[in-house]
């Protein structure tokens, strides 16, 4: 039968040891998660700024109508054909 030669003490050290080394690999993987999403969430932002850009001058030139300015169908028929 083993006996343990180790005191309360000693094995609640090692324990708390043991979980700190944990709590930081666990804090390393969110902060590397975060920075991800972040990245993620501003690449989606930076695209869908840079598909707005440009709109203005397709409206200005035709090639774009803004449908809440359209009161009649004479602007929009042009594109649909």
């Amino acid at each position: 039968m083993p006996l343990t030669r180790s005191t309360a003490a000693q094995r609640a050290a090692a324990s708390a040891a043991a979980r700190g080394a944990t709590r930081t690999i666990e804090l390393a993987a969110l902060l590397a998660a975060t920075l991800a999403t972040l990245a993620a969430v501003g690449l989606a932002a930076q695209a869908r700024l840079a598909s707005v850009a440009g709109v203005d001058a397709a409206i200005t030139e035709g090639r774009v109508v803004d449908l809440r300015a359209v009161d009649r169908p004479d602007p929009v028929l042009p594109l649909l054909e």
